[in-house]
This record gives C-alpha cells, sequence and structure tokens, in this order.
C-alpha cells in the first residue's frame, strides 16, 4: 500500500511541478475561482471568522456572500458578450437586460445613504484596467470587501487557534486571508505537495509556516490543528489515496474540517478518470458522507447551488458540482 500511496505522490508532484513559477501563482486566482469572489472561498473566511467570534459577524458575512454572489454573475455575463456599460443600465432601468431579481435589489441597496459598503457594481461594470484586458471586472470593486474585513477586525480580542490548509497553493487562499486581516488571529499552517508553489507562497509570506507535505503522509500529529480546510484537491486522488487523505484529514484534525468539492454528483460510486499522470474524478456524495461515517465523524452537506440559490432570488451557480461537506469530530 505505501508503494502505491508513494507512486501518488510521486505522480502528484510531477503534475504541478511541470508549470512554470508564475503559472502557479497565478493559477486559481482569477476568473470565478478568484478567491475574493469565489463562493467557497468566501466560506472559508466566515468559517473561520465565526471560529473565532461565533455569531459575531453574521451580517458581515452574508454581505461578503451576497457580493461574491452578484460579482460572479457580472462576470458570467461579461464572458458572454453584453456590454458592461448597457448591463449596468438594465440593472439601473430594469429594461432590456434579463436581470436576476437579488441583482437589483443589491444595486438598490448600494444606492441607500445609509448603506455601508460602496457600489461596486457600478464599480465593477464603469471601470476596467486597461493594463489587464483580459480582467473584465475592476479590481477595486472585487477588493471592496478585503478593507471592509480589516476595519471590522479592529479592536478584536487576539485569539490563537491553529488553522491548517492541506493543498494550499501558492497561498491561493491565505493571500486573501491575510488581505482580510484575519491572519493575525490565527496560527496557520500551509501544506502543498509542490516544491514551486510552496517556494511561491514563502516568497509572498516568508514569516508564514509553508511546508512541502501530502495529506496522504503528512506526519502531521494526531489531533496537533483546531481546524482545517482543503479546496479542490479529492477530485485529483485515486481511489486509494481519497480514502488515506481522508483519513488523515480527520487524524490530525481537533475540531472540524471544511472540505471543498469542484465536482460531486449524487450517484452511488466515484467516477475516478486516471489522466496522464492525474486524476480528474467525479466523486459520488453518498460515498464521501459514508466515508467520513465509517471514520466517526458528524458532517453537513452544503450544495453550493442550493445553498445561493436559497438565498438569493434568481441565482443560478456557475458550477452545480460544488460541494461543501463540514466535517465535525465527535
Amino acid at each position: 500500500m505505501m508503494t502505491i500511496l508513494n507512486d501518488e505522490n510521486d505522480t502528484l508532484r510531477y503534475s504541478w511541478d511541470k508549470y512554470s513559477y508564475n503559472q502557479l501563482d497565478t493559477y486559481l486566482v482569477s476568473d470565478v475561482e478568484d478567491p475574493r469572489i469565489n463562493c467557497q472561498s468566501i466560506l472559508s473566511r466566515a468559517l473561520i471568522a465565526d471560529s473565532l467570534w461565533p455569531n459575531h459577524f453574521t451580517n458581515l458575512i452574508e454581505a461578503d456572500i451576497r457580493f461574491g454572489a452578484v460579482m460572479t454573475w457580472l462576470l458570467g455575463e461579461l464572458r458572454k458578450g453584453y456590454d458592461r456599460h448597457e448591463l449596468l443600465r438594465s440593472i439601473e432601468t430594469d429594461m432590456g437586460h434579463t436581470c436576476p431579481t437579488f441583482v437589483r435589489e443589491t444595486y438598490n441597496w448600494l444606492q441607500s445613504a445609509e448603506f455601508p459598503i460602496s457600489d461596486y457594481i457600478s464599480l465593477a461594470l464603469y471601470n476596467v484596467n486597461l493594463d489587464k484586458p483580459e480582467q473584465l471586472l475592476f479590481d477595486k470593486a472585487v477588493e471592496t470587501f478585503s478593507q471592509t474585513w480589516r476595519l471590522a477586525l479592529r479592536g478584536c480580542v487576539k485569539k490563537n487557534i491553529r488553522l491548517l490548509e492541506v493543498a494550499c497553493g501558492s497561498a491561493n487562499d491565505y493571500r486573501f486571508i491575510d488581505q482580510y486581516g484575519l491572519s493575525e488571529f490565527v496560527n496557520y499552517t500551509g501544506i502543498d505537495i509542490s516544491e514551486k508553489n510552496i517556494t511561491n507562497a514563502k516568497a509572498r509570506f516568508p514569516q508564514t509556516d509553508f511546508r512541502i507535505a501530502s495529506i496522504i503522509d503528512s506526519g502531521i500529529p494526531d489531533e496537533s490543528v483546531d481546524y482545517l480546510f482543503v479546496h479542490d484537491l479529492f477530485e485529483h486522488l485515486s481511489a486509494h489515496a481519497l480514502k488515506r487523505a481522508m483519513s488523515e484529514i480527520l487524524r490530525v484534525v481537533r475540531h472540524q474540517a471544511w472540505l471543498h468539492f469542484f465536482n460531486v454528483k449524487r450517484c452511488s460510486d466515484h467516477i475516478i478518470r486516471p489522466v496522464d499522470r492525474y486524476h480528474w474524478n467525479t466523486l459520488s456524495l453518498d460515498r464521501l458522507c459514508q466515508m467520513i461515517d465509517d471514520l466517526g465523524s458528524m458532517f453537513e452537506i452544503v450544495p453550493i447551488s442550493d445553498f445561493l440559490g436559497n438565498k438569493f432570488r434568481g441565482y443560478s451557480h456557475y458550477n452545480g458540482g460544488a460541494f461543501t461537506i463540514l466535517v465535525t469530530k465527535n
């Protein structure tokens, strides 16, 4: 078994380290995967905040999730080729372009003098960065909630929860945990199997604990971290490694693990698809839940499309396979 898992580590390492440092540094931090607007990244930051100060930032979290939903919708419309000025006029006037109810409601709220957040819809559509023509949403608009969070966290009592991120990439999510002001309240460790990713992460944050390691055999002591989160890993593992990674995650975490998936279906079994020296799997929600149950932990399923659709009238998520599972140790 160890030979199989060692081979898996080797192929995973190769599959990432074959890319350049720059590609790894910019991958998964743009477009719909931009952690500032991606719902699952927003949820990771929200769960960190709620673990530190339970129920204290409920309204801000809700506003941040709404922001991500609106910005993702705007991005989708711009990618279809709609003119940004016509799109804004249709939101303002309720004429022409079909606009979801929650987007127009949000726009109207943002116009209120009492509303504490700036009009990020107009800012996103009125302006464009001419130096980055591929960037469809104005960056200053996308950064709306980083400053909002930093201001909200001023004066909060310092805490020191131990937080582990598995498959951290080139500090893909951590750079925004830091930018939003949350990093000073957590004792963070990020692990990734790619030496290039860890080099990139350390270049950005030389004082932060980034390590080259695999969750298949991390060497991290039992229950040595309070909380753990991971984005988009399990779909790239073999069946053996998937079971081992889940077992290791629940071995090292003490309280809760927040598992984010991008390709899960309600089906009877996993569809394991080897592609070259990698995997692009479709995972079974039933099998994942059974695996967690067999390991003696409780869980809550969050289908992202339903989660957002229930919150915001007219919302249709871009990826119906996105699921988050919140796992609580018994």
